[in-house]
């Protein structure tokens, strides 16, 4: 949602803008004709013609131009996506302001955004406040895509959600008998990474998580179906039934074979006294 849209021409050297801390993020910049930020304490920078800026809230600035009228738009969300925030942050690290060279196709798209909501900005319905959010996160995708690699911020390392989807898509292809480094791959990191992750979050190795899983599939196999043991192994990514049959032994202390023998002895037995 936008807390402020503003578009049209503006004189920013005949009228300037004075440093003040604004409250929300706000990107600005010339679609046509030339403007400039002006940072307290910075060199003032040469005006740009399409040249989007976005400034952080309580970041400081003012604005200034050529002389020669420009084009200005100006766009106060209540937030950006995490992706820009991290990026912003990175390049006032750097000492500057995050910023997008638009294309000329670029600056006839976002002019053409703009026009489309400003008759209902000041009372939007249901559909215009979707289309803010729409151009917020479009404005943040075309500029992401088209910034340096050196301000572009990795997304946070989340554990939790790696060796959750690593597992969800080791189950999807258990049958495939992947391993560790199929696993790996498809989480976009190193095997070794992926130990580590998995011992930080489970509190042990890979390994033995993926081996329980495949006993899992199985033990549920061996209840439900008939299928034999060496198909058993096979859909849930063993080598050979005797390889099922060993890591099953070892784990639940029982041949798998007692799984069914138990379930044909409790569909055999007697009914109870009084049923």
């Amino acid at each position: 949602m936008l807390r402020y849209l503003a578009y049209g021409e503006r004189s920013y050297r005949e009228r300037p803008v004075r440093p003040v801390p604004r409250e929300r993020w706000e990107f600005e910049g010339a679609l046509r004709g030339r403007i400039a930020p002006v940072i307290p304490g910075r060199p003032p920078e040469p005006p740009r013609e399409r040249r989007l800026w976005l400034l952080p809230p309580q970041h400081g600035h003012g604005w200034t131009g050529d002389g020669a009228p420009a084009l200005v738009v100006a766009l106060k969300p209540l937030a950006v996506p995490e992706a820009l925030e991290r990026s912003a942050a990175r390049a006032l690290r750097a000492g500057g302001l995050l910023h997008w060279d638009m294309a000329p196709a670029d600056a006839a798209w976002l002019a053409g955004e703009v026009e489309e909501l400003l008759p209902t900005y000041h009372q939007p319905g249901t559909v215009d406040l979707l289309r803010q959010q729409r151009l917020v996160l479009e404005v943040a995708i075309r500029a992401l895509a088209a910034l340096p690699e050196a301000l572009v911020e990795p997304p946070a390392d989340d554990p939790r959600r790696t060796v959750d989807g690593a597992l969800a898509w080791f189950d999807d292809h258990l049958a495939d008998g992947v391993g560790e480094e199929e696993m790996a791959r498809a989480a976009h990191c190193s095997p070794a990474h992926l130990r580590r992750l998995f011992h930080r979050v489970l509190g042990e190795a890979p390994r033995a998580v993926l081996c329980r899983h495949r006993l899992a599939r199985a033990e549920r196999l061996l209840v439900a179906t008939e299928l034999p043991l060496a198909q058993v192994a096979a859909a849930c990514g063993f080598s050979s039934a005797s390889t099922f049959c060993r890591a099953y032994q070892r784990e639940r202390g029982h041949p798998p074979g007692a799984v069914r023998s138990e379930r044909l002895l409790l569909n055999n037995a007697p009914p109870a006294p009084g049923r």
